[in-house]
């Protein structure tokens, strides 16, 4: 019976380590927002840096320099080190543990002293008593700020995947390539991946509808539901039949666009090597006339390749018409510069580079697009729709409160992290039982009596 019993118990540890895991690394300013509570999740483990509630984080110019030493060994990436996601945080936390780091920690974050000192000095205590460089699990929110893109901020703005496991992707992010989740492409504001693939979809009907496509998709091959829409719409112009055959000729067009959009889309990954398509990347492959994109495009209408094909002219006029509109924009800021130089006019958010490289913006976002803001919270519910259990985040940001908080606020705090940090399995990240932590609790309390009974 004990052999059946320490046989079912390796089997159930065998299915906790095929939870789907991530690892990911944030580097960006931040604020930890203390009335914000979020549902606690013990299969949520965050190394914070700074530690503490109130204190500053800190990041060099190559900030995931250290993580990709620690991660990227020959035995990790083929398999041969069995150490779990949990003890590679504490790799991670013993790294930065030490006189040197903590020393190089002091000096940076005492150059602030008079402009923030009370969380200056509240940092250095917490450094000084080793309560930094934690582990633990979140229980209300963080924004994070990726607007800063000077000094070691410069280019290092990122959500960065450092590692997965045991994960199958449900949307078009390649989790197996080193990824910036920052940038706007991949969408992590929308926890919702069917909301994400409708997005999608619409950004192609919108690209094909500047193509002359005035074939219309046979009514004999609409869906139901199509077929529902058409009807309401003859029943609607019942009694202007001019209109009524345009709107019918509109929504033919559109029930074909939407095949048309459908069919790349669930194929992108065979077209596009990243598996996101930008408005450039579909008309280059449109200009070549082997493109595996007609393949798709065909699928059901084989006319629409000659259609398309034929269309050459109108594939250079959109391009043109494209960098036309940038050039005229592009003119347009070179007057405001040279205005704003004759004056001797300065602004901070004003870098011509920047404006024209987001003028060349199209349909997607350019690789170099980061997101301005996000929530911790909406980070984990990202991960979570993308079907990740345990999600590790190794965080670079400060934690930084924009209010007055009290020295008991505090206090409370950072006991609570603390309890939080304890339960938390290093295996797999699951909670352990409650009573643990009333008996904690219990103990401090009493603990409180007596020094107050001497």
């Amino acid at each position: 019976m004990a052999s059946f019993l320490e046989e079912e118990k390796e089997i159930k540890k065998e299915e906790k380590k095929k939870l789907p895991t991530i690892t990911i690394a944030i580097v960006a300013h931040g604020n930890d927002l203390i009335n914000e509570k979020i549902t606690i999740d013990p299969n949520v483990r965050i190394y914070s840096r700074a530690g503490q509630t109130l204190c500053f984080g800190m990041i060099n110019s190559n900030p995931l320099g250290v993580i990709e030493d620690l991660y990227y060994t020959s035995e990790r990436i083929h398999g041969q080190d069995k150490g779990s996601t949990y003890e590679m945080l504490q790799k991670v936390a013993k790294h930065y543990t030490t006189p040197k780091q903590d020393e190089d920690f002091i000096k940076t974050i005492t150059r602030e002293a008079k402009i923030y000192p009370k969380s200056v000095n509240h940092t250095v205590k917490i450094i000084k008593t080793q309560k930094h460089n934690q582990i633990y699990t979140p229980f209300y929110d963080h924004l994070y700020d990726f607007t800063d893109n000077t000094g070691s901020f410069k280019g290092n703005n990122q959500i960065t995947v450092i590692e997965t496991k045991n994960h199958t992707s449900k949307s078009n992010i390649d989790y197996r390539n080193i990824i910036n989740l920052a940038k706007k492409q991949y969408d992590i504001q929308n926890p919702f991946f069917s909301l994400r693939n409708d997005k999608e979809g619409k950004r192609f009907i919108k690209f094909f509808k500047k193509f002359y496509l005035i074939t219309t998709m046979p009514e004999s091959i609409l869906n139901v539901f199509e077929k529902i829409e058409l009807e309401d719409l003859r029943k609607k112009y019942a009694n202007n039949p001019s209109k009524l055959e345009s709107k019918i000729n509109d929504y033919l067009i559109h029930a074909k666009l939407k095949r048309y959009s459908r069919n790349i889309y669930e194929n992108r990954h065979n077209i596009f090597e990243d598996g996101f398509v930008t408005e450039e990347k579909l008309l280059k492959e449109l200009e070549n006339p082997d493109s595996k994109l007609y393949e798709y495009i065909t699928i059901t209408y084989k006319e629409n390749k000659e259609i398309i094909e034929e269309d050459k002219e109108r594939i250079k006029e959109i391009i043109e018409e494209d960098k036309q509109r940038i050039q005229e924009i592009i003119n347009q800021l070179m007057n405001e510069i040279k205005e704003m130089k004759s004056k001797n006019l300065k602004s901070k958010n004003f870098d011509f580079e920047l404006k024209e490289i987001e003028l060349r913006r199209k349909f997607y976002n350019d690789d170099d697009d980061i997101i301005q803001y996000i929530k911790l919270s909406s980070i984990i519910d990202f991960l979570k729709s993308e079907g990740f259990v345990i999600i590790n985040i190794i965080d670079f940001s400060c934690r930084t409160v924009n209010e007055e908080v009290s020295e008991n606020r505090i206090r409370i705090l950072d006991e609570k992290q603390q309890i939080m940090a304890e339960e938390i399995d290093q295996g797999v990240g699951r909670k352990r039982t409650q009573k643990r932590r009333r008996n904690r609790t219990q103990r401090r309390k009493r603990g409180k009596r007596k020094k107050e009974n001497i």
